[in-house]
């Protein structure tokens, strides 16, 4: 089973996270961010 993923990867406000969702539109997919969370 052949499953394709892609990874956006870049500085912070850039657009990342609107280019996901935007090629995600209208397709089968999962949307998992990976950032790590922020040490208090």
């Amino acid at each position: 089973m052949r499953v394709p993923a892609v990874a956006l990867l870049g500085a912070r406000q850039v657009g990342k996270t609107t280019l996901a969702q935007t090629i995600a539109q209208g397709r089968a997919s999962i949307y998992v961010e990976l950032r790590l969370p922020e040490c208090a």
